[in-house]
């Protein structure tokens, strides 16, 4: 519980700070345009005018000229970054379901849980630090946008903390899983830490880090005790895991691609933005072609005919979603970047979705 009072130590004395941006929670909300069926994507916005000293010393609310602020569940549900929260949602039942035939839900529920609010702590803590990055590159995030205030933010973000290390405590690696994932996205974000500024090289270690060892060994040798299986396929946990470590590396390549405008610190994209996306591409290409070939290869030569075909299905599924992004990307191009982004969730979720049929 130490390391609990630790993350909370930090995350409390980064309110002095953050609240130091509070004068841009008033920016007016920017029309959205190009929202994708997601609802979390959006066009570059430009920063809004700077205010008069006046201005900002006189409380006021968020204006919009097109329509009011969204009730707060709403706002803070965009708050979460839904697309995150829903490859979360995704990871653990299709985790479950290598180890078991069938969905135990009260298990399910133990480890769903803690997951979601640890996946809203981080995404939360990464827009309070990022208010003014945010108001330049993301202005139609609800914070910037005035949906919500900086201190509703706050006190949300320190819930879902407490939220998660509290609901976690039903299983030990449980909750060393969870405790894990927080503390890194807390480093990730707060100063004196704050490794995303540091370098880019730490920055994408920690999303790789926590998207795919942390979360698919922890929770599968959580739901294995849970379960009482006697041993981990760790051939299988290890497959997996470096599957989607790989992912998260395109995840934190792709993500920054959009945001080179208002980042006032480095990252690959802002070395070099053309080549930060065509390497995200060309990882795409090799993360999601390799296992396709394999599991191809796996279903030709499976001994059991279930299996086979199974595991041919998936060789198949995988290398159409691989064309798909690829034709669509190179369409696409850099200038639609937004979009190709979330195309990376889609084949993220696709992928987790495909996970209990490859095993």
């Amino acid at each position: 519980m130490s390391l609990l009072a630790f993350c909370l130590l930090l995350f409390l004395a980064s309110f002095q700070e953050a609240s130091a941006f509070s004068p841009l929670v008033v920016r007016p909300s920017l029309a959205r345009s190009s929202i994708t069926s997601l609802g979390v994507s959006s066009p570059m916005a430009v920063p809004a005018p700077e205010k008069k000293d006046e201005e900002l010393d006189s409380p006021s609310l968020p204006t919009s000229t097109s329509a009011s602020p969204p009730p707060l569940p709403v706002a803070l549900y965009s708050f979460t970054r839904p697309h995150t929260f829903i490859g979360t949602f995704l990871t653990i039942p299709s985790l479950f379901l290598t180890l078991s035939p069938t969905l135990n839900y009260p298990l399910l529920a133990k480890a769903l849980v803690p997951a979601l609010l640890s996946n809203a702590y981080i995404t939360g803590l990464n827009q309070i630090t990022d208010v003014k990055i945010d108001s330049i590159n993301k202005s139609w995030l609800p914070i910037p946008s005035g949906e919500i205030t900086l201190r509703t933010a706050k006190i949300f973000t320190c819930f879902t903390l407490l939220g998660s290390t509290l609901a976690s405590l039903t299983n030990r690696f449980l909750f060393a899983t969870v405790l894990s994932c927080n503390i890194i996205g807390t480093i990730y974000s707060l100063k004196p830490f704050r490794l995303k500024e540091r370098s880019p090289w730490l920055a994408l270690a920690c999303i790789s880090l926590v998207r795919g060892a942390i979360i698919n060994c922890g929770f599968s040798v959580a739901f294995g005790s849970m379960l009482g299986v006697g041993g981990i396929n760790w051939k299988r946990v290890a497959s997996i895991s470096t599957y989607f470590t790989f992912f998260g590396a395109v995840i934190s390549l792709m993500k920054d691609v959009p945001d080179t405008k208002g980042d006032d610190y480095r990252t690959f994209a802002k070395d070099n933005r053309v080549k930060a996306y065509m390497d995200a591409r060309l990882l795409t290409l090799l993360n999601m072609g390799i296992p396709s070939a394999i599991f191809l290869a796996l279903g030709l030569w499976q001994k059991d005919t279930f299996s086979g075909v199974r595991r041919f299905a998936v060789g198949v599924a995988g290398s159409l979603m691989t064309r798909w992004f690829f034709r669509k990307s190179e369409n696409d191009g850099i200038e639609k970047v937004e979009d190709v982004y979330m195309d990376c969730w889609k084949l993220f979720y696709v992928s987790y979705l495909l996970l209990p049929w490859a095993y």
